[in-house]
């Protein structure tokens, strides 16, 4: 089989375009974005139960006040994010060439 360079540096060996070391950088970015919200996730759920001795608040629970539950939302959305950010730089900062 033919390879092909279809850019800078991008070649593959079906003609498509997809640099494999690029796709395998790609997955281990996302299994390490995958595993920090999850443990996060899991953090915040823990202390959330260990601060408060209740459950975690729900949108569909009519018993918790709507603002507890907007908190609660905000907060969660922004550790998970921060942490998807974090791994990101991370991962962006050790493929870049010390230079750049």
């Amino acid at each position: 089989m033919q390879m092909t360079a279809t850019g800078p540096g991008v070649t593959s060996q079906d003609g498509n375009g997809l640099d494999i070391g690029a796709v395998r950088q790609a997955m281990k970015v996302a299994a390490l974005e995958a595993a920090a919200t999850y443990v996060v996730r899991r953090g915040l759920e823990f202390g959330y139960r260990r601060a408060t001795g209740r459950e975690l608040p729900t949108a569909r629970d009519r018993n918790v006040p709507f603002r507890q539950v907007l908190v609660w939302a905000t907060v969660t959305g922004a550790a998970l994010t921060a942490a998807t950010v974090i791994v990101d730089q991370v991962a962006l900062r050790r493929e870049l060439p010390p230079n750049q």
